[in-house]
């Protein structure tokens, strides 16, 4: 790749020079007219001195005497991206967007997408509870393949930045710039062919407080919860026990129409299987050919038992909450997509209930 821009060199915007100073890229452009100061230090890598301070340098003239020693083709261009030099990005082959300023975000990729330049926008909200941060970290990409996501799924916001967001107000939180960076790097190497791409993901969200990471594919047209083994198996847990809470257990409720319900309700399902009386592989999470052994789903089984009438009727009622929000959901379901999910997820419920089903009558195989 000949010529890539990064707009913005704070937090992220800085880690992601970090890596791309590293890689065979001709010209690396940096665009930021801002001054580096102490807060700015506290969130880009590496250590600026009290004496680096006190020179009062721009932040791409800070940035290029620090990574020019090892890339020759860094170029500073200290001032911001305007309408009026945004040509300047014409010729470019790839732009890294790390502003926070919507309206400036929204002209950039207004004009990036009539130049037909790819690019990936990063964001970040941070947010106080408890005396606690949470928050997310969003990379979205335009290319060739997907640009339209950006804007009928309204992926990136350009309004003003939001004065209650804690980002602004914590400094230390360069791991979360970095990581930010990170993952924008990522699909940049994704897209370059470095990487294995199956999933050809444009929009990928994670969460914080739930260590989760939830991938747009295009071609799959849904939304995929990536999450470890244990993460995956509490959920599951959870939605057998009838605490089906797809803001807790998801962390998605925003986007829940995104969401395959079908990919979802999968890990239901297999839960249900489970409990009716089958050896659960759990290959699908461990990676490994391990199964529970039958006295262990003995054990488990007859723990399930008593409240399975109980759990049947929190899915329905499940059910009926899904079909009250998409009504007014921002992309609901279609009717046939609806009925067919209902149909399925009502005859799990019926075959659960012990009632219904008569199950009540049998025992599990030791």
């Amino acid at each position: 790749m000949r010529k890539v821009a990064i707009i913005g060199l704070g937090g992220t915007g800085s880690y992601v020079l970090d890596l791309i100073a590293k890689t065979p890229v001709q010209e690396i452009h940096l665009f930021d007219g801002d001054w580096f100061y102490q807060h700015n230090a506290f969130r880009a890598p590496g250590a600026a001195s009290l004496e680096t301070l006190h020179q009062h340098l721009k932040k791409v003239d800070y940035m290029h005497s620090i990574y020019s020693k090892m890339h020759r083709g860094i170029i500073p261009h200290a001032y911001k991206i305007v309408l009026a030099n945004i040509e300047e990005l014409i010729d470019m082959d790839f732009v890294f967007i790390c502003i926070d300023d919507g309206p400036s975000r929204k002209m950039i990729i207004a004009k990036l997408e009539e130049f037909g330049v790819a690019f990936i926008d990063v964001g970040m909200g941070v947010y106080l509870i408890d005396e606690k941060l949470g928050g997310q970290i969003r990379v979205t990409s335009s290319t060739d393949m997907m640009r339209d996501h950006i804007h009928v799924k309204e992926r990136i916001p350009f309004g003003a930045a939001d004065g209650n967001n804690e980002y602004n107000q914590n400094i230390q939180i360069a791991d979360l710039n970095c990581l930010n960076a990170t993952m924008a790097v990522i699909k940049w190497k994704k897209l370059l062919t470095f990487y294995h791409d199956f999933g050809h993901e444009h929009h990928s969200i994670y969460t914080v407080d739930g260590n989760r990471l939830a991938d747009f594919q295009p071609k799959a047209g849904k939304i995929v919860v990536r999450q470890s083994a244990f993460q995956n198996l509490v959920i599951l847990f959870n939605c057998v026990q009838g605490g089906i809470d797809f803001q807790r257990d998801v962390g998605l409720l925003g986007v829940f129409f995104d969401v395959c319900p079908t990919c979802f309700l999968r890990q239901i399902k297999d839960v249900l299987h489970f409990i009716e009386g089958h050896v659960f592989d759990m290959r699908f999470f461990l990676g490994v050919g391990f199964q529970l052994r039958p006295a262990l789903f003995k054990l488990v089984a007859d723990k399930f038992q008593e409240d399975k009438a109980h759990q049947a009727g929190q899915i329905r009622s499940y059910v009926a909450a899904v079909q009250a929000a998409n009504k007014s959901a921002r992309a609901p379901m279609t009717g046939d997509e609806l009925s067919s999910w209902t149909a399925w997820a009502l005859t799990q419920a019926d075959q659960l209930d012990p009632v219904v089903s008569g199950n009540y009558r049998k025992r599990p195989a030791e």
